[in-house]
């Protein structure tokens, strides 16, 4: 029923959103009764908001019915192989966007900045079903989903990335950089990746402090997250009273982990120099004032967009590195290359 449900909605273009959470046994689908873009509201309901923080939009609970599925966590696909395929032109563009971040990073102008480009792909024949069913299967660690709305286009994503979490006034979030091919054994971080991952966790500390009675700050360890490695650190919050969650999100999107440092300059760097519009990637989504699997009020579930694409007459998937004065242009295209292979196998 569930996954039949899906395919009606995506058959007659009507607004739904379904969405796991990492390590969860459960999928939890909000399929939309009316085709409004409804706006992000103080109302419960799952919410996307776009890298410029200035779209917000939600599928609220009040203009939705509610389904849960169970999800057999046996590996239902062989992974496949990656095919590191490439385009030339591109590499030199992205390298050459790189060299010039570089450049500004060695002036003082900037310590980090995050630079992301776009692949396309000529494909947009999608399986719906099929394509969740990879996604739950590949990524049981990520938060996967799939979301479509007629006024904005058919998303899909598998994030590594907590971007906050509240329950009981306590705030959860991660800071997380450094990037390297997942390998068994011991992992070793070059002091770029080391760096990188200390100037997110110092941002963020600095950007709850207002908001906070107390911090605490976990050591900084290895997390897998599919076939990549990255650098983590956990932060917990306890909340003053009555501060607002929407507020908090405006101060720390976007956090140096999809911007860079200071972010006011990165994002200039970004906007002057990317070429073009990163949309919701590298924007936040997620369950908004209620926590669909307990139905709890006044929780909030939100994660990083990353590692996703948007699918319409062709599939583009959004990828991107953080860039340090010690980074190296090719290493961090090829970068790029593997990040995109999450998504191309589930297509």
């Amino acid at each position: 029923m569930f996954f039949e449900k899906v395919q009606e909605y995506f058959n007659l273009n009507k607004p739904f959103v379904v969405y796991k959470k990492p390590h969860e046994s459960k999928a939890i689908g909000l399929f939309q009764k009316s085709k409004k873009l409804h706006t992000l509201a103080d109302v419960a309901g799952f919410c996307w908001v776009n890298f410029n923080n200035d779209k917000k939009y939600c599928i609220p609970e009040t203009d939705s019915d509610i389904y849960v599925t169970q999800i057999n966590q046996d590996t239902l696909y062989v992974t496949p192989s990656a095919n590191l395929v490439y385009d030339e032109k591109a590499k030199s563009s992205f390298e050459a966007i790189v060299s010039k971040a570089i450049d500004t990073i060695n002036t003082g102008t900037l310590e980090k900045v995050v630079l992301s480009r776009k692949e396309i792909l000529d494909k947009n024949d999608i399986d719906i079903v099929l394509t969740l069913q990879k996604l739950f299967s590949f990524y049981p660690d990520a938060f996967t989903y799939v979301l479509y709305h007629p006024e904005l286009g058919f998303f899909m994503g598998a994030s590594p990335e907590q971007f906050i979490k509240v329950e009981h006034n306590t705030l959860h979030t991660v800071a997380l950089a450094g990037t390297q091919t997942y390998h068994d054994g011991i992992i070793t971080w070059q002091p770029k990746e080391v760096q990188e991952q200390q100037i997110v966790t110092q941002y963020i500390e600095n950007s709850l402090k207002p908001y906070a009675k107390q911090l605490n700050i976990s050591k900084p360890f290895t997390q897998k997250a599919g076939n990549l490695a990255h650098i983590k650190t956990q932060i917990e919050c306890l909340l003053h009273q009555e501060v607002s969650i929407e507020n908090i999100c405006d101060t720390l999107h976007p956090t140096p982990a999809v911007c860079g440092f200071p972010k006011d300059k990165a994002k200039q760097f970004i906007l002057e120099n990317e070429g073009y519009d990163r949309a919701f990637y590298s924007g936040y989504i997620g369950e908004w004032k209620k926590n669909f699997y307990t139905y709890t009020e006044n929780c909030y579930d939100l994660y990083v967009n990353l590692r996703c694409a948007k699918i319409d007459e062709a599939t583009h998937i959004y990828v991107g590195c953080g860039i340090t004065k010690d980074s190296n242009p090719e290493k961090e295209f090829f970068e790029t290359i593997h990040k995109s292979q999450t998504i191309k196998k589930c297509m």
